[in-house]
C-alpha cells in the first residue's frame, strides 16, 4: 500500500533537486562547508518526506481498521 499524492511527488522533485545541486557543487566549489548546507537540506527534506509518509499510512490503516470493524459489527447484528 504506497501513498502517493502531489505533496509527496512534490517533495521528491525537490529533494532530487537539491541532491544534483549539492552533486555539482561538491565539484565545482572549493568550500565544503556550502556542499554541507545544501547536502543536509537533501536529508531533512527526505527524512521530513518519509516521516510524512509514515504519518499518512498510519492514519490511513487506522481508518480501514475502523470501517472494517464497522463493516463486521453491522454483520452480527
Amino acid at each position: 500500500m504506497y501513498v502517493s499524492d502531489s505533496i509527496d511527488q512534490l517533495l521528491t522533485v525537490l529533494f532530487m533537486l537539491v541532491a544534483v545541486a549539492a552533486f555539482i557543487i561538491f565539484f565545482t566549489i572549493s568550500d565544503r562547508a556550502i556542499f554541507l548546507y545544501v547536502g543536509g537540506v537533501a536529508v531533512v527534506i527526505r527524512l521530513f518526506q518519509y516521516g510524512r509518509r509514515y504519518f499518512v499510512k498510519r492514519k490511513l490503516r487506522k481508518e480501514m481498521k475502523e470501517s472494517l470493524e464497522e463493516e463486521i459489527s453491522e454483520k452480527d447484528i
